[in-house]
């Protein structure tokens, strides 16, 4: 399922993560944001689509990935795990969509040194009866990818659809443990497209 992109795609990618990144420090600091721009030496860059879709009254969702050499270094999100945010009040549509159990998510990119990596669970802050609770994966999972030095890989959309949510808190305390079915869709037309609409709002 991961691909590496077109030229084109590529310097579309790194241009978006380029604006991304400037809009988050100073200018005197900011990177340069040039389509001609290329990942640190020895890291690469990927694009991903993660949503959630079975929770009510969401507040976050983040999904977590890992080199693969990490795995067995520790439990979930122990061995180098590094969040990647997609869901939080910030996002477009927050409050339009937070009573309704659909997809949510967005599209984003981030830079890793290269080798061999997984999107191995997911967490999410979700509001119920009684207060705010959170929500992991009741059985883990991987989805593996490869991050070449100096090129820009497409992973796909990793659509996380949760199961069996009555909307309560957990009875013990602790995160609540769901059953999930992940999915990786191809979908780099859509999504390079909504990353071309992000650069042109900016």
């Amino acid at each position: 399922m991961p691909r590496r992109l077109t030229r084109r795609a590529s310097a579309l990618v790194l241009l978006a993560t380029a604006a991304a990144l400037s809009a988050c420090v100073t200018p005197a600091t900011a990177p340069p944001s040039s389509a001609g721009a290329t990942p640190p030496p020895g890291q690469g860059t990927v694009v991903l689509r993660g949503t959630l879709q079975g929770l009510k009254f969401l507040n976050s969702f983040q999904l977590a990935v890992r080199p693969v050499a990490a795995v067995g270094a520790g439990g979930p999100g122990q061995g180098g795990a590094r969040p990647v945010p997609l869901w939080s009040a910030s996002s477009p549509g927050y409050w339009g969509s937070y009573y309704s159990d659909g997809p949510k998510g967005t599209v984003t990119t981030l830079t890793l040194p290269a080798g061999e990596y997984e999107v191995f669970s997911y967490s999410a802050m979700s509001g119920a009866w009684g207060g705010l609770r959170a929500v992991q994966a009741q059985t883990p999972f991987s989805r593996r990818f490869r991050v070449v030095d100096g090129e820009v890989t497409y992973i796909g959309h990793v659509a996380v659809v949760v199961r069996g949510d009555a909307g309560t808190l957990p009875s013990a305390g602790g995160a609540l443990l769901l059953p999930a079915q992940v999915t990786v869709k191809d979908e780099a037309a859509q999504d390079l497209k909504d990353i071309g609409e992000r650069i042109g709002g900016m």
